[in-house]
């Protein structure tokens, strides 16, 4: 019997290329050269598949949450590149990852943790915010909370747009974040962005 990784990986491939909906367990078991039945003894339902995926991906934010704190003590805004950067590095490089976003974006999917990442996704981007402003980055007139949930549609956006291919593969990391933190008056945000992934590249 395949570990649950090997289990998690072969789901993750189904949801990522058929969606929920289309996905099933028999199909999953497929993958593995199981039984339908085999695999339902670990996970009995496509649900519980789901939520075991879409758990790798608030395991992912909440690492990188830290990572940019532990990093950037001292400036919001390179929290906040560093955090969107490495969870969207993160996601294009783990097949989980990349399921749990599809998971979190499909109308089929069961709601049951997509609440969850939205909120652990908002609280660690108003977070940043704040200490932003804190640090004289960005006004502090602005809602923290309106902050984050703005960048986190319009990162949301970003992704689908660039694994949809219809932004140009030439297009700039985080390009879509930089203008909207530009006009928001973030200080430096271009020199900041640069900075933090030339870092992350040379790691």
């Amino acid at each position: 019997m395949p570990n649950n990784d090997k289990i998690l990986a072969a789901a993750a491939q189904e949801f990522a290329q058929r969606g929920y909906a289309a996905s099933s367990l028999a199909a999953i078991s497929g993958h593995l050269g199981l039984t339908k039945g085999a695999l339902v003894r670990r996970f009995p339902t496509k649900a519980d598949l789901a939520r075991a995926i879409i758990a790798t991906l608030r395991a992912v934010i909440e690492e990188k949450r830290v990572e940019a704190h532990s990093l950037y003590p001292e400036s919001g805004l390179r929290q906040l590149v560093h955090f969107i950067f490495c969870v969207g590095t993160h996601a294009q490089d783990n097949s989980q990852a990349q399921a749990a976003i599809v998971l979190f974006t499909d109308r089929t999917s069961p709601a049951f943790e997509g609440l969850d990442v939205y909120a652990d996704w908002t609280a660690a981007l108003s977070e940043f915010f704040r200490n932003a402003q804190e640090a004289n980055e960005i006004e502090d007139r602005l809602d923290a909370r309106e902050l984050a949930e703005y960048i986190f549609i319009i990162n949301t956006g970003e992704a689908v747009f660039r694994a949809r291919r219809f932004t140009s593969p030439q297009m700039q990391a985080l390009h879509f974040l930089q203008l909207a933190l530009r006009g928001l008056g973030a200080r430096e945000i271009d020199v900041i962005t640069t900075e933090v992934i030339e870092r992350e590249m040379n790691a």
